[in-house]
């Protein structure tokens, strides 16, 4: 929002991606600013923090909006559907995987379509009833048990004509209220840009985040057309690099490239990669032997990484990668070493001549695992069920 003084204890409210705007007093303000966190509307009634007046100022000019509108419910979700005005209103989830859905390409420079990712993934995600105590897990011949709670809130909506700066805000406050609710966000996009704004979020919560970053390209890549920064899908760790984080560790990276020539080579000791043709003949162990377990880690998955034989609904393909078990492999010791805090999967597209997402099924899998692999186990001994 812009707001701009008026004189006389008069201000200005703006709503620059709607073109709305209001004039009111400081009591307006103040409600303005009660709502930066986003909070119901009725307790804010209810408590008489707010006046009944300047609150139907800010809604008729959509300069604060019903929580439930911030996301879409959708027709297939993963885990149990909630929605954000019951998530605010004390909904038990402490511990939880939080499940949210950021279906945006606004930031593509090559193919779209990752905007269709959240939907294609939810469709491909293994069904699992939402009480279920325990589940076979055949490739790592193991069982699971004490299974947390998966919490699905949906779809950040994305305003038609609106920038990735002002969607990537909306979205980075919807997971800073799972972080704050003590859950897990796993968000699902969309393209790569979001995970800028995503750590900066969970930054705020957790100031010794480390970063573990799957990808064919470092996406550390210059504006081509001046010296400042733009946020695309190509640049997101440039952004990440501004944060107070620990360690950046880059895996899958193969793309052959020319540095720009006004650029210059600049040493960060928070940086590391392995090639995906290094990780053709590594351990896990000795890939992340060199990352500190306590830290708090946040895991970026750009499918990208994976060989696109495997996985071809992408918009910038890599010739090479990693199979889907070493990927499955990696991913599987971070989630069993490390406290993993957040995470997104990103840049799944749609192919045009198939329904069958080969990209969406592959990161299913992987979430799955992801939100599996660190709860109890124990060996697949017996699996013939009889009634």
């Amino acid at each position: 929002m812009e707001i701009r003084t008026l004189g006389d204890q008069k201000f200005s409210i703006i709503n620059p991606v709607l073109h709305t705007r209001t004039e009111g007093s400081p009591s307006t303000l103040e409600a303005l600013q009660y709502f930066e966190t986003p909070r119901l509307m009725g307790d804010a009634i209810a408590t008489g923090k707010i006046a009944l007046q300047d609150l139907e100022g800010l809604l008729q000019n959509v300069l604060i909006i019903d929580v439930d509108l911030l996301v879409e419910r959708v027709p297939i979700a993963i885990g149990k559907s909630v929605m954000l005005a019951d998530f605010l209103g004390g909904t038990s989830a402490a511990g939880a995987a939080t499940i949210i859905g950021a279906p945006v390409d606004i930031a593509t420079t090559r193919a779209s379509g990752a905007r269709y990712g959240p939907t294609d993934v939810r469709s491909a995600y293994p069904r699992f009833g939402e009480e279920a105590v325990n589940i076979f897990d055949f490739e790592f011949r193991r069982s699971y048990g004490g299974i947390g709670k998966i919490i699905d809130l949906g779809n950040v909506r994305i305003v038609p004509g609106e920038s990735i700066h002002t969607y990537g805000m909306r979205l980075a406050k919807i997971v800073e209220l799972a972080l704050n609710a003590d859950t897990i966000p796993i968000v699902i996009g969309g393209d790569h840009s979001i995970t800028a704004p995503l750590l900066q979020a969970c930054s705020r919560k957790y100031p010794s985040l480390g970063v573990i970053h799957f990808d064919a390209h470092h996406d550390m890549y210059l504006n081509p057309i001046g010296p400042y920064e733009v946020l695309t899908h190509g640049t997101p760790f440039r952004f990440v690099l501004n944060q107070p984080i620990s360690y950046l560790m880059q895996l899958g990276l193969r793309t052959l490239e020319q540095p720009p020539d006004h650029a210059h080579v600049t040493n960060d000791p928070r940086l590391r990669y392995f090639a995906s043709r290094e990780l053709q003949h590594m351990e896990p162990e000795r890939v992340f032997s060199s990352i500190p377990r306590t830290v708090p880690c946040y895991v970026s998955f750009d499918i990208d990484c994976v060989a696109p034989d495997l996985a071809p609904e992408t918009g910038s393909p890599v010739p090479g990668g990693l199979s889907y078990y070493q990927a499955l492999d990696l991913l599987d010791y971070i989630a069993s070493n490390f406290r993993v805090v957040g995470a997104d999967f990103v840049e799944v597209s749609r192919s045009s001549s198939s329904q069958f997402n080969r990209a969406a099924q592959i990161v299913a899998r992987y979430i799955a695992h992801l939100i599996l692999a660190p709860c109890s186990k124990s060996p697949i001994i017996d699996y013939l069920h009889n009634y």
